[in-house]
């Protein structure tokens, strides 16, 4: 439910202070956290979505890494730096990261978009950590973000061998747990919507012929990855024998 008035100043305050940055331009804040669906349905007044902020931020973050992995790996040659730029460049690792930093309670999303789950939704957790970075670059923050990504790169030459690594594999532990269960699980593309540049991909996954739950994402792969988190929620909630 989206947060108003008192409760919601509040809260970006709150994090404003767990970031260490304070904006200079709250209005930069503000906006990274509206969602297109909230804009869509506001009829009194016209908001602007975070559209334009993770256009940006998506641009300053890919700058952002690459100057890390230049200069953390500077024997590394271009096409393994490429490889470890893809592994933290993508959606499931910002999806991470805008978890860590509480973006989904602070998100305003339509009605609509709010019924189908989508403050848990990768793709719209990490478009708006984007926007958020975005926004945080217009204001004055480039250093501020440059020392919090270097943060959280330490780890990456071991990044594949760690269970809870900056991008975490929500497929291969969805597959191992399943499997470990002695059961059989299957992703089916369900519908795709949107113009060829930007894509919303839809993907069921089922475990012995049941669906347990549907991702989306701006690709296959991403919409798997999506879709086998929200079913290892269901599976550690439940167990994974009583499910089917």
């Amino acid at each position: 439910m989206n947060k108003q008035g008192k409760e919601r100043d509040q809260a970006l305050e709150d994090l404003q202070n767990r970031l260490g940055y304070r904006f200079r331009q709250r209005t930069l804040l503000d906006r990274a956290l509206v969602h297109t669906s909230f804009v869509n349905e506001c009829k009194q007044e016209e908001p602007e979505s975070n559209e334009r902020l993770e256009f940006l931020g998506d641009a300053v973050l890919e700058l952002l890494v690459s100057d890390l992995l230049y200069r953390a790996f500077p024997h590394d040659p271009e096409g393994v730096l490429t490889k470890k730029r893809i592994r933290v460049v993508c959606e499931p690792s910002f999806a991470y990261l805008g978890r860590t930093w509480g973006i989904p309670d602070l998100l305003l999303l339509g009605n609509g978009e709010e019924l189908q789950g989508g403050r848990k939704k990768d793709s719209i957790v990490s478009d708006s950590f984007e926007a958020l970075c975005g926004a945080i670059y217009l204001d004055g923050g480039y250093d501020f973000l440059y020392e919090t990504m270097k943060s959280y790169l330490p780890s990456l030459e071991s990044m594949e061998e760690k269970d809870h690594s900056l991008f975490f594999n929500y497929k291969s532990a969805f597959q191992e747990k399943v499997q470990k269960a002695g059961k059989t699980f299957a992703y089916k593309l369900v519908g795709e919507e949107g113009p060829s540049h930007d894509k919303i991909f839809r993907i069921q996954v089922y475990i012995d012929g049941r669906k347990i739950a549907q991702g989306e994402g701006k690709s296959k792969k991403a919409a798997e990855q999506e879709a086998a988190r929200l079913a290892l929620e269901t599976i550690n909630r439940k167990g994974c024998d009583t499910i089917v």
